[in-house]
């Protein structure tokens, strides 16, 4: 989800036009550079604040729809949310194994999964 959200913001399109992607080397470099800073910046960050507002939990169980509530509250029984990293992880689970691949509002939800965790946490989402 992260990386594929950097590679866009490069702006870089499968266009015959594109030059850009001429100089494809230059891209790879430049998203794993800005991956690297951003996982640095933000998601280590995660892993280290605790989740002092239990509602933070209850909110991220409502970003999903109802049939994927029960799966990720199942989730939260067996997994001990201790840091919003431990809730990113609960959020992208039920994201990727519960909802259906073959729905755009999925795709839709797993683009926000991300941003609302960090909106959640206070952590600034910028690389």
């Amino acid at each position: 989800m992260i990386i594929g959200k950097i590679f866009s913001e490069l702006s870089n399109r499968h266009l015959e036009t594109n030059d850009a992607l001429k100089e494809l080397n230059l891209l790879i470099e430049q998203t794993i550079e800005k991956s690297n800073l951003y996982i640095t910046k933000n998601i280590m960050s995660l892993s280290e604040l605790e989740v002092t507002d239990r509602g933070h939990i209850l909110k991220t169980v409502q970003m999903f729809p109802l049939k994927a509530q029960d799966r990720m509250i199942e989730y939260l029984q067996r997994n001990k949310i201790n840091t919003y990293w431990d809730l990113l992880n609960s959020a992208t689970w039920v994201a990727t194994h519960v909802l259906s691949r073959n729905i755009e509002a999925t795709h839709k939800l797993e683009e926000q999964v991300f941003a609302n965790i960090l909106s959640l946490s206070n952590v600034r989402g910028n690389a």
